[in-house]
């Protein structure tokens, strides 16, 4: 008892001298003993403690991380695609704050402990770790910095904009018989008009729909009881049935793997009265693209919708060819006979229908050719200097081309073309013959003007208000201004503010043309323009945006004759180091073009919608940088035209998927039919081995209007 006794706490001098030689080793050994087992124990706690750390430190990176990418992709898919089913039209940020709750309060609650303990951190970090999980709970509660900017941004604008208004009366006040000028006059009516609170008038909304989901299924094609009966003349009709799958599908192995379409029996049958040979399959078969091929057409469609959201066809075909050891030009030789085969004629059938709309919208952005550019030669440029024939000459930036229909038409639609340069020749090539438009709505660029002045043909142009909103934020800087402004004290900052008003200051004069725009799109908005159609509310709300873009106009002619000038060839121009000049040059040049939309409700006041339709176009760019060839360009155009313009006509992305399925499996079944009688005919039996077929002629005489997706019929058709 007396040795646990001086073992157990630190001995007094007094007290160790009195202990025997013996009890002193004892008491050394034991103290000893217990240092060791401490200190081996305070390695393995900071052991613990660090690998703890390292693995909270990298959950919480990547947590933060997932909710960052989760809000990017809902606020994408806000903008661009609509709600698949039920389950899915929740915010995806909810869905995963949801499904990762507990693990959100497990990381919180992990961090605070291991900070509380002495083997926490210490130090300057502990403030950035602090700061980290602010960020973690501010990211939990699904409001994204981004969108925290955007609310702090527009609460500084409100807080200055009720200063000016201060100022302003102030200002007048001050000017007791001194009257207005127009600019300081529109200022002051531009900060009067205010908006109504609520909606103009009630929007129609639907509510969700929800869709059964079915499992994907592989089963035996038949005609079942009714399928004695010829589809083409009504006639008796027998099988055909003699082992006919090693003979329609491919002699390669690939395809078993790939479409499993050997391993599907497809019953045929003969029309006893006009030999047209029927050709059986299920609602859930897959085909090949070409009889063979070894990519099928679920394959092709379902990464073809992958393409139109941004999914670069490389590593698509890099992930084929590692899973199915195919070779590295099938995929794309796939995909390239699919767009021409099955896509082509439904983009012909949009722009044939495009072309009758009144009001068009169109823009531009650069996507780079190699052979465009000429940096690659095709087979068709030898072929062409083989005959003696000059290829096109090459350009040193190519274009995408897209246009959308206008908000009033009935028909939406938003088509794709590829330009070789951004000329008004290479412009009106594609907009130019067949086309019955009469308000074409752009950006201000050049080149679309000789769509405009083309005699005998009436076209209006609106520009694009968007743009001029961005010309007079690059010169005045809003948000910079805004913060010097609310910096200082509120007393001052009134007495700056009714001194620029009063003197008449260019910065202070835009920032309230501003203000004038972001107020009509204000009224856009509670006219439910990006909800649809409604002529009476727009009417309604444009009375008061006409109003608008008159104190408009009346700042820019003040501020116009102050910096601006006449250039040598006669056009306006901005003083030299003049930032302010700028705005006034564009308003100038587009002054009448940017007020069409006040008189007439159905065109749009910018060209937003052709930017939304170009936003995929530049995702894919990211990772795509350029294309080899021109046929390439075109069929990457055809197949964005058929998704964007069926998604546009409110195609959930699971119906498009299916109706693109089922009229793919038509197509091939009519080509594949039409193949196979005319051998039986010419050769009194069925095989289709050694044969080329080729798909374009053999699907003249199709009914592609059945499929027609311009139509109600054609998108519901299956």
């Amino acid at each position: 008892m007396k040795r646990k006794s001086t073992t157990a706490k630190a001995l007094s001098k007094k007290q160790f001298l009195n202990l025997s030689p013996e009890q002193m080793f004892a008491a050394y050994s034991a103290e000893r003993q217990a240092k060791a087992e401490a200190e081996e124990r305070a390695e393995r706690e900071k052991s613990r403690a660090d690998k703890a750390e390292t693995i909270i430190s990298t959950i919480r990176r990547l947590h933060a991380e997932a909710y960052k990418v989760c809000a990017d992709i809902s606020g994408q898919a806000r903008k661009r695609y609509g709600n698949v089913d039920e389950i899915l039209s929740l915010e995806i940020v909810d869905l995963v704050k949801y499904t990762l709750e507990e693990w959100r309060q497990w990381i919180l609650v992990a961090k605070s402990y291991l900070r509380e303990t002495p083997m926490g951190r210490q130090g300057p970090d502990i403030k950035k770790e602090k700061a980290a999980a602010r960020e973690d709970e501010k990211a939990a509660s699904g409001e994204s910095a981004e969108e925290r900017k955007k609310l702090a941004a527009g609460q500084k604008t409100m807080a200055l904009l009720r200063r000016g208004r201060d100022a302003i009366r102030s200002a007048i006040k001050s000017m007791k018989d001194t009257p207005l000028s127009k600019a300081q006059q529109a200022v002051a009516d531009i900060d009067a008009i205010a908006l109504p609170e609520k909606e103009l008038g009630a929007a129609p909304r639907s509510g969700r729909l929800v869709k059964d989901r079915k499992a994907d299924v592989q089963t035996a094609a038949s005609f079942g009881e009714n399928g004695n009966r010829c589809r083409v003349c009504g006639g008796e009709t027998v099988s055909l049935d003699e082992g006919i799958k090693d003979e329609i599908v491919t002699m390669s192995g690939m395809l078993n793997t790939l479409a499993q379409f050997a391993e599907q029996k497809h019953e045929l049958r003969l029309c006893e009265k006009c030999g047209h040979v029927s050709f059986a399959v299920s609602d859930d078969q897959d085909l090949p693209v070409c009889p063979g091929r070894e990519v099928g057409l679920n394959t092709v469609v379902t990464f073809t919708e992958g393409l139109c959201i941004g999914m670069p066809l490389h590593r698509i075909s890099s992930l084929l060819k590692d899973l199915y050891s195919i070779g590295n030009d099938t995929f794309y030789y796939s995909c390239s006979d699919f767009a021409q085969i099955y896509v082509r004629p439904l983009y012909e059938l949009i722009l044939q229908s495009a072309r009758e709309a009144d009001v068009i919208v169109a823009d531009g952005t650069p996507f780079s050719c190699m052979e465009a550019q000429g940096r690659r030669e095709c087979k068709k440029y030898k072929e062409l200097k083989k005959n003696g024939s000059e290829p096109p000459d090459p350009s040193s930036k190519n274009y995408i081309l897209a246009v959308t229909s206008g908000p009033a038409e009935k028909k939406k639609f938003t088509i794709y073309f590829f330009l070789r340069s951004r000329s008004s020749k290479n412009i009106a090539s594609v907009l130019k013959d067949g086309w019955k438009f009469s308000t074409l709505v752009t950006d201000a660029y050049s080149g679309y003007d000789s769509l405009v002045a083309e005699p005998g043909r009436p076209v209006v142009q609106q520009n694009c208000l968007i743009h001029f909103r961005r010309t007079i934020a690059k010169a005045i800087d809003p948000e910079t201004w805004t913060d010097e402004m609310l910096a200082i004290d509120e007393k001052r900052c009134r007495e700056v503010l009714s001194r620029d008003f009063r003197e008449e200051s260019p910065r202070f004069m835009l920032y309230y043309c501003l203000n004038a725009i972001s107020k009509i799109y204000r009224l856009e908005s509670l006219a439910g323009c990006h909800e649809g159609y409604y002529p009476e509310r727009i009417e309604e709300a444009r009375k008061t945006s006409l109003g608008l873009m008159d104190k408009i106009d009346g700042i820019m002619k003040t501020l116009s004759v102050k910096h601006t000038k006449t250039g040598e060839r006669g056009g306006v121009q901005a003083e030299k180091g003049d930032p302010y000049g700028q705005p006034c040059v564009y308003w100038q040049n587009n002054a009448d073009k940017l007020r069409l939309f006040l008189d007439h409700p159905d065109v749009p006041p910018d060209s937003s919608c052709v930017e939304r339709a170009i936003r995929p176009l530049t995702l894919y760019r990211t990772s795509v940088s350029w294309k080899a060839g021109v046929e390439g360009m075109e069929e990457m155009c055809m197949v964005y035209t058929l998704y964007n313009t069926c998604r546009g006509l409110g195609m959930s992305v699971q119906d498009f998927d299916a109706w693109l399925k089922a009229y793919s499996r038509s197509l091939y079944r009519y080509c594949l039919e039409k193949h196979l009688t005319r051998i039986l005919e010419e050769t009194g039996r069925i095989s289709i081995r050694g044969v080329p077929l080729d798909m374009k002629e053999l699907s003249e005489g199709f009914d592609f209007e059945v499929w027609n997706p311009m139509t109600a019929e054609g998108r519901a058709h299956r």
